[in-house]
C-alpha cells in the first residue's frame, strides 16, 4: 500500500540520521479530522527537513501531507509527520 511504501522511506532515513533511536508514534488529530504518523530520531536535528522524494508523492497520493517536525519546543526530538484524513486512513 502507499502508507506502507511512505513509511518505509521515513524509518529508512530516520535510521540514517539516528543515533540510537527511532519511534513511531500514531494519533488522532484534536477533533478526529486526521490520522497522525510521527516518525522521530535522536539525530542531527537539521537532518529531520529532508523527506525522502518518494514518501512525499506517495502520502500526496492518498491525500495527505508529509510535514517536517523541527527540534525545538513541544517537540523534543526532529522527525516527519504524516497527516492524513480521516477518510484515507
Amino acid at each position: 500500500s502507499f502508507l506502507a511504501r511512505a513509511l518505509g522511506a521515513l524509518l529508512e532515513h530516520a535510521a540514517r540520521q539516528a543515533r540510537s533511536t527511532v519511534r513511531v508514534v500514531l494519533a488522532l488529530e484534536p477533533g478526529g479530522g486526521a490520522v497522525l504518523v510521527r516518525v522521530e530520531h535522536d539525530g542531527r536535528p537539521g537532518a529531520a527537513h529532508a523527506a525522502p522524494g518518494a514518501a512525499t508523492w506517495l502520502v500526496a497520493q492518498l491525500g495527505g501531507e508529509l510535514r517536517p517536525l523541527p527540534a525545538g519546543g513541544a517537540n523534543p526530538v526532529p522527525g516527519m509527520e504524516i497527516r492524513l484524513p480521516a477518510a484515507a486512513a
